[in-house]
């Protein structure tokens, strides 16, 4: 999930964040910075960022045509590329990320914070990822560990304190955040059977639109769907719909809606860097509905050449 990470999110307060440009940092290490009193993290010299921040003002586009409000988009793309894209741009060596989940209020007060670490290979065969929250002390704490081989369901492992556990809901929000294990291991990106729906901007970036349904697989079995709330902030996706920059094709933005076409969970990438010509999400904001608090999800450290 982690392979794509880079972007900027709306305030605190609801309003939507600047457009952004891509720029590189000089030699010398440079801090960039969130939302007021969300802080800021230390960038790798001469490493390319994209950040949403101020950028020359979008040109006009045509009306929109069709329904849904979104502009036409070329015939000749289909979801399939467009995802295969996204995941391309994965890093392939194997990488050892942490990290912090800052929950806060509406108005910037922060309410917790979670250290996170993702030992992950996509490069392997076949891919595989570990997503690991340790408890206060800095122990094994939850750990859910997915294998992908091309054209068979994920496996996923979850273990409680180093021991083998049943598989929890993975829809529901992980340590009082907004956080989902669906949403922490970016899933939805290896989803099949998604459309193109249109051409959006998106703070300042073309973006291509995707409707992504759900498999029927998309949860474990040993979950049981049939025990999933059918309302709630637990309730599994119907569907997500991704935001995927036009050239980069990097998501910037997601919003998985239910049965009824609510909208359940918005993540919003804040901002990412390029790790050996591969983008990487770095921070990103993620708010659930209906709205109580939001997660920041900071990517503050990435080591290479760790196996996973």
């Amino acid at each position: 999930m982690f392979a794509e990470w880079a972007l900027a999110a709306s305030a605190w307060a609801g309003s939507d964040a600047p457009p952004a440009r891509i720029f590189h940092t000089p030699s010398r290490e440079r801090e960039i910075s969130g939302p007021a009193g969300t802080g800021g993290a230390a960038i790798a010299p001469d490493i390319p960022v994209l950040a949403l921040e101020d950028a020359p003002a979008a040109e006009a586009e045509a009306a929109p045509e069709n329904p849904q409000g979104f502009l036409p988009f070329p015939t000749n793309v289909t979801a399939r590329e467009i995802m295969e894209s996204v995941v391309a741009r994965f890093p392939k060596e194997p990488l050892v990320i942490e990290g912090d989940l800052t929950v806060r209020k509406r108005r910037g007060i922060e309410i917790q914070e979670s250290p996170f670490r993702m030992i992950v290979n996509w490069g392997a065969t076949p891919a595989r990822a570990s997503y690991v929250l340790p408890d206060r002390d800095g122990r094994p704490g939850e750990e859910l560990a997915v294998t992908r081989e091309a054209g068979c369901p994920p496996v996923v492992c979850y273990r409680i304190g180093g021991k083998a556990a049943p598989a929890p809901n993975l829809y529901e929000p992980v340590l009082n955040t907004d956080l989902s294990w669906m949403d922490l291991t970016f899933s939805f990106l290896w989803w099949e059977g998604g459309s193109v729906i249109g051409m959006d901007r998106l703070k300042g970036y073309r973006c291509y639109v995707l409707d992504i349904p759900a498999p029927a697989d998309a949860v474990p079995a040993a979950v049981g769907a049939s025990r999933l709330p059918a309302i709630g902030p637990s309730r599994p996706y119907a569907r997500v719909r991704l935001w995927v920059e036009e050239k980069i094709r990097v998501m910037l933005q997601a919003e998985a809606y239910d049965a009824r076409g609510e909208s359940i969970r918005r993540i919003a990438v804040q901002s990412c860097k390029k790790i050996n010509d591969r983008w990487m999400v770095k921070d990103m904001e993620i708010q659930g509905f209906p709205e109580v608090h939001r997660t920041l999800l900071s990517v503050r450290d990435v080591k290479a050449g760790e196996q996973p």
